[in-house]
């Protein structure tokens, strides 16, 4: 499967766990995926000026809000980040090589395993601290996780 094949079966499953335990951790690893693997292609896509991806950014960063947050506008938010991707889909495939996109979709294991799990609306999306500072974050909520876990047991 490619990229783009993975982040559609990634939707469904998203839409699908609306609301359940584990559903911001989901919300993390896919905008992750996105922002690492997907966003960067959608750069070279777009015309100079094309404020589309901006749009994505910031739906993506109300989506982790929203997730986090337990809001009933949840659903409805991730149908839009839903709907603003199809039409990008079909564009990064007429003009991303399959080769490409196939390589992407091999990454895809590697960027979920050093997601976060926790949302974090207020990392950067681009630029040379993004990759850094979500590293930061991932590594900081495994240790939260870690003692989440390890307090609960003890109870």
């Amino acid at each position: 499967m490619d990229l783009i094949d993975l982040l559609t079966a990634d939707h469904q499953n998203l839409k699908g766990a609306v609301g359940a335990d584990g559903f911001v951790a989901m919300v993390e690893e896919h905008l992750t995926v996105e922002r690492a693997l997907l966003y960067p292609e959608v750069e070279r896509v777009l015309a100079p000026g094309d404020d589309q991806l901006g749009r994505l950014h910031q739906l993506d960063h109300a989506l982790e809000r929203a997730a986090s947050a337990h809001d009933d506008h949840t659903d409805e938010l991730l149908q839009a980040h839903i709907a603003g991707q199809d039409g990008l889909f079909s564009k990064i495939r007429e003009s991303v090589p399959a080769e490409t996109l196939r390589t992407l979709g091999e990454q895809v294991p590697l960027v979920v395993a050093e997601a976060p799990t926790h949302a974090h609306p207020h990392l950067p999306d681009h630029g040379p601290f993004r990759e850094i500072a979500t590293e930061v974050a991932a590594t900081v909520d495994q240790i939260e996780d870690h003692f989440r876990a390890s307090g609960s047991s003890e109870r």
